[in-house]
């Protein structure tokens, strides 16, 4: 669960370096690739509710009973410490509340095309709110953080990320070309460019 919990939060954070965090970010994106970028802010928004959705569903399968999957529910009942199983058990429950709007995405859109939603036949599912994903993910931290304190006496900073090679690096080396995209086309129509920059771009 610590690594589903970890990697989850790091797709959150790319996500929101990427899309959140001001307009001169989403205006880099627009001047580089805006299909792309909004394809990928779709995919990667999707793919984090799925992973939301998958960790607060029954640890049995409906079908068959038979398989086990790994989600904070099947903690419940194995934590021999009353005290900690119940506040465990708490959180479980506040994270499964919290990610009801994850679970309907995943079982009417995304997981699934549901008929009456597609044709519009009834309510449509409501627009996802960057707070709800931020609440359950906070819960989900705090789950597993409760038991790394009592067991391994440390805790973990999920919401926190270090990497040279993230979204932020992306954004970076983007606007250098945004800036020097739009220099160059500056020039190119003033009639004042420099050899280099009647240069073809070059292909892939």
């Amino acid at each position: 669960m610590d690594d589903e919990v970890a990697w989850l939060n790091q797709k959150w954070l790319e996500f929101q370096s990427l899309y959140t965090k001001g307009q001169k970010r989403v205006d880099v994106l627009n001047e580089t690739a805006p299909h792309f970028f909004c394809m990928i802010q779709e995919v990667l928004r999707d793919d984090i509710l799925l992973h939301i959705a998958r960790l607060v569903e029954n640890s049995k399968d409906g079908s068959n009973n038979r398989n086990t999957n790994l989600t904070f529910p099947i903690l419940k009942g194995k934590i021999s410490d009353e005290s900690l199983g119940k506040e465990v058990n708490r959180l479980i429950d506040k994270a499964i509340e919290e990610a009801e709007f994850a679970v309907s995405w995943r079982n009417k859109r995304l997981a699934h095309i549901d008929y009456s939603h597609a044709l519009r036949k009834v309510a449509q599912l409501q627009d996802i709110d960057e707070g709800q994903i931020a609440t359950v993910l906070k819960t989900f931290g705090s789950i597993l953080n409760l038991l790394q304190v009592h067991f391994l006496d440390t805790p973990t900073a999920y919401e926190h990320s270090i990497s040279p090679y993230d979204a932020e690096a992306l954004l970076s080396c983007l606007a250098v070309a945004a800036e020097y995209f739009e220099r160059r086309r500056t020039k190119l129509n003033t009639g004042k460019p420099l050899p280099a920059e009647w240069e073809i771009l070059p292909e892939f």
